[in-house]
């Protein structure tokens, strides 16, 4: 192979070269250079990758302009046009400076950041001729109804129906107009409606009948179709346990630190009390090692989203009798309300575990 590869001609010498490399580096077919021709428009940002598969919201607006100026709508506050300058090995950007690898440009989407990007969509200026209000009173007259999800607008806030979910959340809403863009803006009913932010949600297009919506949504930029309905919402329940941010990532180490640390009234000595009076003995199957028991506690000191870690006495993963992780489970979520972690700006969100070492079928010690 190597032979022929020397006797073709010089162009598909070079053309192999080119595609070699391309493969060595990962570039992809709809990659396009960084120029500011192609860095111009208008860019919506979706989400902040803080993790591989990890995904934060992020409320940002970018105006990028072809002789080399770009303007931040950063939680809606505008901010001027800045320059940045685009040189051989970098981008120099107003607030950052960055290796021109860490900017990705695909066809209709830009990466900006190298280990923890940010992801972007270009949009269009919307097609939409009503105005906010407008936009705001046709949506609170009917339901709208995706593949997904029903959405039932109200004047002060939205339920969103999650039809693969089978429940609901109440969140607080708005209509915005950016540089002549229709945003629909999502934010959790926290510290009244200031928080969490949801993924931007641009509205490509709106009538009577049907709403078009462009945001991020697992894991990429997708288009969600609503139709206008005046069919009943489900009859759907409230989430049993609901994070204040659903964006937290329970696994960064700024969900388990806090001014205060989420911790039970009593402490350790209250909960063993509790374990010691309600944990059955087992004593069958293998009933010696340790159980880690993960879980989130939200800002009203409500616990859920748990996971469970069997291990050896050597911390070797193992398998003990189910009653074990069962029993323990049970009894942890009959606890009841936790005091929340305390941040900066008041209760937050916070990830906590327990350790328990089981002897002989028994707990023989809680510790943190």
């Amino acid at each position: 192979m190597l032979a022929l590869f020397f006797i073709l001609p010089m162009t598909k010498k070079i053309f192999y070269i080119i595609i070699f490399f391309c493969f060595l580096s990962g570039c992809g077919i709809d990659s396009l250079p960084i120029t500011n021709s192609n860095l111009s428009g208008y860019w919506i940002a979706g989400a902040w990758e803080v993790d591989k598969g990890i995904f934060m919201p992020q409320t940002e607006f970018m105006e990028i302009k072809q002789d080399g100026r770009i303007k931040y709508l950063k939680n809606f506050s505008q901010d001027t046009f800045l320059s940045y300058t685009i040189k051989s090995d970098s981008v120099v950007f107003p607030y950052m400076t960055l290796p021109i690898q860490a900017i990705k440009r695909h066809k209709k989407t830009l990466e900006i950041g190298q280990t923890y990007p940010m992801h972007y969509l270009k949009v269009e200026k919307s097609s939409v001729e009503l105005d906010s209000t407008q936009i705001r009173d046709k949506l609170i007259a009917k339901n709208w109804v995706s593949k997904n999800e029903v959405l039932d607008f109200e004047m002060d806030s939205i339920i969103v129906y999650k039809s693969n979910l089978k429940n609901k959340e109440k969140l607080c809403w708005k209509i915005l107009d950016l540089e002549g863009h229709k945003i629909l803006q999502k934010r959790g009913n926290f510290m009244e409606c200031e928080s969490p932010e949801r993924f931007m949600e641009h509205i490509s297009l709106f009538d009577e009948e049907r709403m078009v919506i462009e945001r991020w949504e697992e894991g990429a930029f997708r288009t969600i179709v609503y139709k206008s309905s005046n069919a009943s919402p489900p009859n759907f329940n409230y989430e049993e346990f609901s994070l204040c941010n659903p964006y937290t990532y329970r696994f960064s180490t700024l969900n388990r630190y806090n001014f205060r640390i989420a911790n039970y009234e009593g402490g350790l000595y209250k909960l063993k009390q509790i374990f010691d009076k309600d944990f059955n003995k087992v004593d069958i199957g293998k009933i010696d090692g340790i159980v880690k028991i993960g879980f989130m506690v939200n800002c009203r000191g409500d616990i859920g989203e748990f996971d469970i870690l069997e291990l050896d006495y050597d911390y070797k993963k193992i398998k003990l009798n189910d009653n074990i992780s069962a029993q323990l489970l049970k009894i942890l979520k009959s606890t009841g309300n936790w005091n929340p972690g305390v941040g900066r700006n008041g209760e937050v969100d916070s990830y906590k575990f327990l350790y328990f070492k089981i002897k002989d079928g028994r707990i023989s010690e809680i510790f943190p």
